[in-house]
């Protein structure tokens, strides 16, 4: 927590997190100075999500990142046989590592904040209900996994 408070936004991560994850860091004279780990692992699914990439700013440019995330992917691969990240597009120095380790751009991502304006809820649920028969109707594969690496 306090490697990625430096970064300048408050992190709560519990300690459980280390122990239902994937995490490595590097150390410099006993100081965590980068970490990479998991948003998400699903073996029984096949897939996990690597994220919670973060190299302190003194030592950003020196590979860091890419050992710890590459000793993360090295892990998952071992029992996912599909392992995914994302990353900020605007993030140059982040996709130059992850290029290096075989991650290749197959898609777009957006996230974004979402607020419900159905008050009672038909009107959600009714669109649910539609994407549901659209999805069986027309297929629900949104991304081939077998374009990632080690997919």
């Amino acid at each position: 927590n306090r490697l990625y408070a430096s970064g300048g936004w408050p992190s709560t991560y519990s300690p459980g997190a280390l122990n239902d994850g994937v995490y490595y860091g590097a150390f410099i004279d006993n100081e965590l100075i980068s970490v990479a780990g998991t948003h998400s692992v699903a073996p029984t699914e096949g897939m996990a999500l690597v994220g919670n990439v973060f190299t302190h700013h003194r030592y950003r440019q020196q590979g860091f990142a890419t050992i710890v995330t590459s000793a993360v992917t090295k892990t998952l691969l071992r029992i996912c046989p599909s392992v995914l990240l994302t990353v900020e597009s605007s993030n140059d120095y982040a996709y130059r590592a992850y290029n290096k380790l075989g991650y290749v751009e197959v898609c777009s991502l957006y996230e974004t904040a979402a607020a419900r304006r159905d008050p009672i809820g038909i009107v959600s649920v009714t669109e649910r209900a539609i994407a549901r028969w659209r999805g069986r109707k027309f297929g629900t594969e949104v991304i081939n996994s077998a374009n990632y690496l080690g997919g």
